[in-house]
This record gives C-alpha cells, sequence and structure tokens, in this order.
C-alpha cells in the first residue's frame, strides 16, 4: 500500500468514526459543528468534545493503526476567547489504562473499532459528563454572553444560538 492510499484509508476511518460517534454524541445534546467538534449548550454554558487522530501533526500516517485522542472543554459566562483551550478531561495515557479505554483500531481491517466506538462514548459519559456536570452547578443563573469570533471559532451557527448576549 502506498503512503497516499493509507493516507486515504486512515482519513475515511477517521471521517466514519466521526459520523457514528456524532450520532452518540447527538443522543446526549451535542451538535457537530465542525469536522471534529461537537458543541452542547446547556445551563448557561458550552459544553465542548473534540476528537484529534494522534500523530497527525506530525505528518501522514506510518501504519494501519488509527489512535485517537478525545477532549473536553467549555465555555463559561463572560469568556470572550476567539479559541479552544482543552481544559476538560482528555484521553492521556494514564487516563485511558486506567478506566481500560481502547481508542485505536486497524484502518485497514477496521479490527477493534466496534470497541473504540464504544469507548469513546463511554469516555465520554465517564469522564466528560461528570465534568460538565461539575461547570453547569457551578454557573447555574449565569447568562452566557459570548462574542461572535467565539462562536465562529466553534461552529455555532445562528440556529443553534438563537439568542444575542447584552
Amino acid at each position: 500500500m502506498t503512503q497516499n492510499e493509507l493516507t486515504k484509508l486512515t482519513r475515511a476511518a477517521f471521517n466514519d468514526m466521526c459520523r457514528d460517534f456524532s450520532n452518540a454524541l447527538t443522543d446526549r445534546g451535542f451538535t457537530k459543528t465542525k469536522t471534529r467538534l461537537w458543541v452542547r449548550i446547556s445551563h448557561g454554558t458550552i459544553d465542548v468534545i473534540s476528537l484529534f487522530r494522534e500523530g497527525s501533526s506530525y505528518g501522514a500516517p506510518i501504519g494501519g493503526r488509527l489512535d485517537i485522542r478525545i477532549n473536553a472543554s467549555n465555555r463559561k459566562p463572560g469568556d470572550t476567547s476567539e479559541f479552544l483551550a482543552l481544559i476538560g478531561p482528555q484521553s492521556d495515557v494514564a487516563r485511558t489504562r486506567a478506566g481500560k479505554y481502547h481508542l485505536a483500531f486497524n484502518v485497514k481491517s477496521r479490527h477493534m473499532y466496534d470497541r473504540c466506538l464504544t469507548d469513546l462514548v463511554r469516555f465520554t459519559d465517564d469522564e466528560c459528563e461528570p465534568w460538565f456536570r461539575e461547570i453547569h452547578n457551578s454557573t447555574d443563573g449565569e447568562s452566557l454572553d459570548i462574542s461572535d469570533e467565539t462562536r465562529k471559532a466553534l461552529g455555532i451557527k445562528p440556529s443553534l444560538w438563537p439568542h444575542r448576549g447584552t
């Protein structure tokens, strides 16, 4: 298999995983706003989950294994930053091992694909959702007013964010 073929296969496999993960997140109130980014407006905050192909910053894939990182973040009332700070739970090695999360699969055979999807959802339920609940409890009653630049950075369309800040 050529490098170009492996790159296309890896991209297709990751896109399939994002599509299937998106279906699970929809049941939890999230909307896919960008290729690998999901948001949920809840309790006056914006909950954010993102996926990242581990090793992608180094260029083309070198093997048939796709390792995925999942990150959570949140925007609180008054947040005017234009970038996404990954301040919440993320699938680092220690957390992944401790929770026995298997966040990888073979892009050629799709071996462990279902397990990876199941564990991405389980990571969301076990690690991200409790963290989001803590934030919701600390911001109840506050109004979420974020800039147009922040909405654009998160890919939030007017239909998802019908109200404007004061």
